[in-house]
C-alpha cells in the first residue's frame, strides 16, 4: 500500500470481503481475531466445544482466503515443488469426500457474553 487512499481501498475491499463469508464463519473470525477473544471463550460464547471451534475457525480462514484470492487481495504462495501440485481445483478435489458443514446451533445473541468493550476493559 502506499497512500492512504490504497488502505482505505484495501480496508473497504476486506470488509466486503468479510461480508460475504457464512455467517457462522464472519462470527467465528470476528470473535477470535477483532474481538480478540480467545479460542476457548469464543466456543464458550457461542455454544461450540473447543474442538467444533477449531473446526470452524480452520473452516473460516480458508474460505476468507478463498474469497481474498479471487479478488486478488492476496496472492497465492509460489510453489516449491509444482510435481506435486495439481493442474487445477478440481481435480485436487477430485478424489475427496466433501467436506460435512461446521454445525452450530446456537445464536450469538443468546450466548450471555459480553459485548467485546466490556470485556477488554476488565482485563
Amino acid at each position: 500500500l502506499k497512500s492512504f487512499e490504497d488502505a482505505v481501498i484495501f480496508v473497504h475491499d476486506v470488509e466486503n470481503s468479510l461480508n460475504r463469508l457464512r455467517e457462522r464463519s464472519r462470527q467465528v473470525i470476528c470473535r477470535v481475531v477483532f474481538e480478540e477473544y480467545s479460542q476457548t471463550e469464543a466456543a464458550h460464547c457461542m455454544g461450540l466445544s473447543y474442538r467444533m471451534l477449531q473446526r470452524c475457525y480452520s473452516e473460516a480462514i480458508d474460505e476468507l482466503s478463498a474469497i481474498l484470492l479471487e479478488l486478488r487481495l492476496i496472492l497465492p504462495l509460489p510453489a516449491t515443488n509444482s510435481e506435486y501440485l495439481p493442474e487445477s481445483e478440481e481435480s485436487r478435489l477430485a478424489g475427496l469426500p466433501a467436506k460435512k458443514p461446521c454445525g452450530w446451533a446456537g445464536a450469538v445473541d443468546s450466548s450471555g457474553c459480553e459485548p467485546s468493550a466490556t470485556r477488554k476493559s476488565s482485563r
